[in-house]
């Protein structure tokens, strides 16, 4: 009995931490995604400083969730973020409107890849 009763403790250990882990990672993603769309705003109307600016900001939050989303997810998803945000912070420096927006394009699917990736998904699955 006393075994049992381990099992149901860890069981419902994991379910908690799954479920704080998915709120964790939508909260974190909306925010990167209200930040993208920022962005978008200020290289649409070729406002680069503010650009600049925001880029600066998305990486700073960047760097402190990706270290926590290390846990959670492969390395290579995270890495094309990064990748992505340094491409896109060289284009704004550079006032280049049609790569920074290729660039943001490509952030934007892959935190929609993330987020669905987290899901529980029969794709997801096998």
């Amino acid at each position: 009995m006393k075994t049992v009763i381990i099992a149901a403790v860890i069981l419902i250990v994991i379910i908690i931490s799954i479920v704080f882990g998915n709120f964790y990672i939508a909260k974190k993603i909306q925010s990167f995604n209200d930040l993208l769309t920022s962005i978008t705003g200020a290289v649409e109307s070729e406002n680069w400083q503010e650009s600049q600016q925001l880029v600066n900001q998305i990486e700073q939050d960047w760097s402190a969730t990706s270290k926590r989303l290390a846990l959670l997810f492969h390395h290579d998803e995270l890495r094309n973020i990064n990748i992505a945000l340094a491409n896109l912070k060289s284009y704004i420096g550079q006032s280049e409107k049609i790569e920074a927006m290729a660039q943001l394009s490509t952030l934007r699917f892959f935190t929609k890849y993330i987020k669905i990736k987290d899901k529980l998904y029969i794709e997801n699955i096998f």
